[in-house]
């Protein structure tokens, strides 16, 4: 999943990337060594999550290489111009009632040229062993079925001026789809 992830990023050829959502750095700790990007920002909220993400960055340009522990919702006006925002396995680890906080400060503060947001897709579930009323995770606060993410990202791009695509992460599971999912903005 992270090697798709990375063609698409370095598809878009970005001049900086914000990983909202950055967690121990398994994707930021890839953009740090195996792309030129000159601006990478990773943003994380769980202090050991963050401790573990800092410890596993090898010697960077500070200039270059920006940590913030914290929330995006309340740093997303001091991150600067972003060609591309990340969240990455996030956006489910968010209470639903701050949604629109999220899809504010994202899309209307931030506001990327570019943004990937990628989560469970509920609908794959029952082919990945998962009991029904259950959650892949315990500190999701929802997943979400294919219908719903799209039509959650159909509504947001329509708000702030953007386009949405869809794709899908992992193995393909037939009728209910792949185990992620996934959609691009694209800010017109």
């Amino acid at each position: 999943r992270l090697d798709a992830l990375l063609e698409r990023i370095q598809a878009l050829a970005p001049t900086s990337v914000a990983d909202l959502g950055a967690g121990t750095g398994a994707l930021f700790h890839r953009l740090v060594a195996e792309t030129t990007i000159p601006r990478l920002i990773a943003v994380e909220v769980d202090a050991t999550a963050f401790a573990t993400l800092k410890a596993g960055l090898p010697p960077h340009d500070p200039t270059r290489v920006v940590l913030h522990l914290g929330t995006f919702l309340d740093l997303a006006p001091r991150l600067g111009p972003v060609d591309l925002a990340l969240m990455i396995e996030t956006i489910e680890h968010t209470d639903p009632e701050h949604l629109s906080k999220l899809e504010n400060a994202l899309f209307a503060r931030l506001r990327p040229a570019h943004a990937l947001i990628t989560t469970p897709n509920a609908d794959a579930n029952a082919a990945l062993g998962v009991p029904p009323h259950r959650r892949r995770h315990w500190d999701h606060r929802f997943e979400w079925s294919r219908a719903r993410f799209t039509a959650w990202a159909e509504r947001t791009a329509s708000r702030h001026r953007y386009r949405a695509t869809w794709f899908g992460l992992g193995e393909d599971l037939g009728p209910c789809g792949p185990a992620t999912q996934g959609v691009a903005f694209e800010r017109l």
